[in-house]
């Protein structure tokens, strides 16, 4: 109802201009009148964004949770475009695995905010020592290629990603373990509900 009022007076505003003030014909007037009625409509009508429709949680802001997505995101974008620097292929495999694990942990956060106070931890330390050491691994993998102890390190590099890898893959295994856990308490509760009333 507010956005289609909106809308009118900016067509209305639109057309009156148009006639009076650059004195145009009247088809042209209410044909600008329409456009902007019609593009009001589509601006103000948008819907809002993912992070902009966040249910409220106990203890963050809306802004804090904004920005805790928002990060979280970042950084497994930033893994996404790391793997692309690796050249070995089945690391770079692997940092992408962690990358879309880390993406998947962002998506269930914006799905279920509660989630951050269970991630925090995780999103402040893991996925930053994951960047910080992918990072690393990338700019010595180009600088000390022909050194025996830096192609040492960078061998061991793949039993390090499987460890991450399992970490990312059990955080988001215990997100969903708290929706699971949320249905399920509401699901008992609805039947002792229903049993109490006989049905």
């Amino acid at each position: 109802m507010i956005r289609s009022i909106a809308a009118g007076i900016g067509a209305v505003a639109a057309f009156l201009a148009v006639l009076l003030l650059v004195d145009l014909p009247l088809l042209v007037a209410a044909v600008a009148g329409l456009a902007v009625y019609l593009g009001l409509l589509l601006i103000i009508g948008r819907a809002p964004g993912p992070t902009e429709s966040l249910p409220q949680v106990p203890g963050l802001t809306h802004a804090e949770a904004l920005h805790v997505i928002r990060v979280s995101r970042g950084k497994a974008q930033r893994l996404q475009s790391l793997a692309r620097a690796v050249e070995d292929r089945a690391v770079a495999a692997e940092v992408r695995d962690i990358a879309d694990q880390a993406r998947l942990i962002s998506e269930e956060l914006q799905h279920d905010p509660k989630d951050i106070r269970v991630a925090r931890r995780f999103l402040d330390y893991y996925l930053d020592a994951t960047l910080m050491v992918v990072e690393r691994y990338v700019d010595l993998s180009k600088r000390a290629a022909d050194n025996a102890d830096a192609q040492r390190v960078l061998s061991s590099f793949d039993g390090v990603l499987d460890k991450i890898l399992e970490t990312f893959r059990k955080q988001h295994d215990k997100l969903l373990a708290d929706d699971v856990l949320d249905l399920d308490t509401e699901v008992e509760v609805l039947e002792r509900m229903m049993t109490m009333e006989g049905l």
